[in-house]
């Protein structure tokens, strides 16, 4: 097999996730053709992949003294460095491939979502700006930060329902600077939304023919608005669910507890939704006692991890609703704890001031920050940190431990 044909099958490989397969056939393929700085470079990749950061480290500081820089390479280096924490020549890494490709808005956009992590806001949310967009509602003119007087501002939900949640609580801002406010959400989230600001119009009609002046994606406010740590809107609760759906759950749930909602998993068809993922078999040590109760509050995905253990459902209205994100939001306010995995569960939990505590991966989301046990974004949330890849149990013994603390 020439070197191309290895190269072309490494990289299927590695396309297929089949990460100790493309690293078997990358070392066979070095021993052919010793020091081809792309081979070492594949290499490396499938190593990053497997944890092995030390030995990716060092091969792509061969495939690095092979020959000319390249950006991959720099980015793969950038990789090892941050798995390792030494944050600061990760992010001269991830910089020197962002010059090498000035022309690569995903590198810029990576590059922002770590300087975000690390708390530069000021450059994060810059870079930030070069991701991807939704399409909808192109014709109206996009707002650059400029006065919003007597303007109507379209304010365009992008990403996933907790990116939604968490930048929502900007729309009272908006509407002190602007005319009129229009938040285009998706469906499950608009009552929700609505109850942010009554000045604030809600619609999920992408197509709505209200004349827009200015229009703005949702996670460019805090581009636009200069937001730092210390400036992040934090006042909880910032949205409610209807009161009737509340007094509906209080009913159902009752006063019986300590009561602890859980959720441990996110959407099914995100790339390694299964990453994030809480082990749900696991969860339920947190129930030490008898008395304490665990109810799911799953909705939609997941719900085949419940067989078999000592979880209260709650039924239809939020395990099989595609718009049962209120319904969860109402029952969350009968319970003393919400305990779940890195999704909207959580931003939900968040923006409702209830005590909440999320597991996360060890390489977590920028928005968590890099390290801490809190966060800026959410005074009622803690968070429960992977010291090593995939392995949750020392998480939930750290849970745990914190419960018994509380309970004691």
């Amino acid at each position: 097999m020439t070197p191309g044909q290895s190269i072309e099958k490494i990289r299927g490989l590695l396309g297929a996730r089949r990460y100790a397969d493309a690293l078997a056939e990358a070392e066979a393929a070095a021993m052919r053709a010793d020091s081809d700085p792309t081979l070492l470079t594949l290499q490396a990749f499938a190593l990053l992949e497997l944890g092995r950061n030390d030995e990716a480290m060092e091969t792509i500081d061969r495939a690095i003294a092979a020959g000319a820089p390249t950006a991959e390479q720099m980015y793969l280096r950038f990789r090892a460095l941050w798995q390792v924490d030494r944050t600061e020549p990760a992010i001269a890494a991830l910089e020197t491939a962002t010059r090498l490709a000035p022309r690569d808005a995903h590198l810029r956009v990576i590059l922002g979502r770590h300087r975000l992590a690390l708390g530069d806001f000021a450059r994060g949310w810059a870079d930030y700006e070069q991701r991807a967009r939704p399409t909808i509602r192109r014709d109206v003119r996009p707002w650059s930060g400029e006065s919003l007087a007597g303007k109507h501002l379209l304010v365009v939900a992008e990403q996933g329902l907790g990116d939604t949640v968490q930048f929502c609580r900007y729309l009272p801002i908006l509407a002190a600077m602007a005319a009129k406010v229009t938040a285009m959400v998706q469906p499950p989230l608009a009552s929700l939304v609505a109850s942010v600001d009554p000045s604030v119009a809600v619609t999920s009609d992408t197509k709505s023919p209200a004349p827009f002046d200015l229009r703005v994606d949702m996670l460019s406010v805090p581009f636009f608005l200069r937001t730092t740590a210390d400036t992040i809107p934090a006042k909880v609760p910032y949205i409610g669910p209807a009161a009737d759906k509340v007094a509906h759950w209080r009913a159902v749930i009752g006063e019986r507890g300590p009561k602890i909602g859980i959720a441990w998993q996110g959407s099914a068809g995100r790339s390694r939704d299964d990453e994030r993922s809480l082990p749900l078999a696991a969860l339920t040590a947190l129930a030490y006692r008898p008395e304490i109760r665990l109810i799911s509050l799953q909705g939609m995905t997941g719900l085949d991890e419940l067989a078999g253990v000592s979880v209260e459902r709650l039924g239809p209205r939020i395990e099989s609703n595609p718009d049962g994100i209120a319904e969860i939001a109402a029952a969350m306010q009968s319970v003393d704890l919400v305990v779940c995995s890195d999704t909207m569960t959580a931003h939900l939990a968040g923006a409702l001031g209830v005590p909440v505590w999320v597991g996360l991966k060890a390489d977590a989301n920028w928005r968590w920050l890099r390290g801490q046990s809190d966060t800026p974004w959410y005074p009622t949330m803690r968070l429960f940190r992977q010291a090593t890849a995939a392995d949750w149990p020392p998480v939930i013994a750290a849970m745990l431990a914190a419960l018994k603390e509380r309970l004691a």
